[in-house]
């Protein structure tokens, strides 16, 4: 978000403010963004079930829209929220989809979702070779 800019408390409500008027203006995409960025606020504030709602109001609306960035992009923010909390086991299959969705479109943050998966993998023992799965060749 704005970090170092303005107080937390003052970012998540811009960011809050912000996810309305995209919605009065119906832009998804500046939706997806804001609540994407919304979530990490929330999280910086340790507000993880808020994080957690902001993150599925991104999927749904990026589900519904085809937009398959924002898709993966908070199944990622999902998993990692769940992993923070002590939940790898749950996060799997979110870092699973997040990896493949974006592989798929090329999406830089393909990497990082192919390194989460691996991390999950190991923390929950069942680390395996992935090596051969098509959605893991990331750029």
């Amino acid at each position: 978000m704005l970090e170092g800019v303005m107080p937390l408390r003052d970012q998540i409500r811009w960011a809050e403010d912000g996810v309305r008027a995209a919605r009065m203006t119906g832009n998804v995409s500046v939706q997806c963004n804001l609540l994407h960025g919304l979530s990490s606020g929330y999280m910086f504030r340790m507000d993880f079930q808020s994080a957690l709602n902001a993150l599925q109001q991104c999927l749904d609306l990026a589900k519904k829209s085809g937009l398959k960035k924002w898709e993966g992009r908070a199944l990622k923010m999902m998993a990692t929220h769940m992993s923070f909390k002590g939940r790898p086991i749950e996060a799997l299959p979110f870092a699973y989809e997040a990896a493949q969705i974006l592989a798929e479109i090329n999406d830089p943050d393909a990497a990082d979702a192919v390194d989460l998966v691996q991390s999950l993998e190991a923390r929950t023992s069942k680390a395996h070779d992935i090596s051969n799965r098509p959605f893991w060749k990331v750029p």
